[in-house]
């Protein structure tokens, strides 16, 4: 599991009453895939990242694992950086070498992003399954039906679809699909063998 603690602090969730940080949802959404995973005593790791890969607990299993993935996830901090998809692909590459079902919670709206993920995700494409969920920014989502919500939405359809034509999964939700979502997508890939 990637997860990037770079992502700007808040995040308008209109579903719900008070903002809530991207971060705690990524954390909250972490915890609940790896109890998971450990109830079908499946193998879990955990990647932080930001300008560069930040910690890395290597891929186990059982309750010693699970501690210390929670114990990871509870000491991270935001940082005032910008996360480097191109670095963090190349460093799962190098130290991943077993096939992985990468889960990647982040932030992914940031039109400058889409190069460096694309330049990534060609790293590990071949070798891993990889699912990235991202928060729905509020200026694209359907309520807004404004000239400039329509083009965020064509622009994140498109990257959706380039990252489709690599064989990688990017959805992009609101803030309450979020854990639901990215729970299923691990769930599914199972099913369908891809890990």
């Amino acid at each position: 599991m990637a997860l990037d603690p770079s992502a700007s602090p808040w995040s308008d969730v209109s579903q719900e009453r008070a903002p809530r940080r991207l971060l705690d949802l990524a954390v909250e959404t972490a915890l609940v895939g790896a109890t998971v995973a450990l109830e079908l005593g499946d193998e879990f790791g955990l990647v932080t990242y930001a300008d560069e890969p930040q910690s890395w607990l290597r891929a186990g299993s059982g309750q010693s694992q699970f501690h210390q993935f929670r114990e990871r996830l509870l000491n991270i901090e935001p940082l005032p950086t910008t996360a480097d998809y191109e670095a963090l692909f190349s460093e799962i590459r190098v130290r991943l070498r077993r096939r992985a079902y990468l889960l990647l919670l982040a932030d992914l709206t940031e039109r400058w992003l889409s190069d460096s993920l694309r330049r990534g995700v060609g790293l590990v494409r071949s070798s891993h399954a990889l699912l990235m969920t991202s928060i729905l920014p509020a200026h694209a989502r359907p309520a807004f039906a404004a000239l400039a919500g329509e083009k965020e939405n064509q622009r994140l359809g498109a990257l959706a679809r380039q990252m489709g034509q690599l064989g990688v999964q990017l959805r992009y939700l609101p803030a309450g699909m979020f854990l639901r979502t990215a729970v299923e997508g691990y769930l599914e890939s199972k099913r369908e063998q891809r890990l």
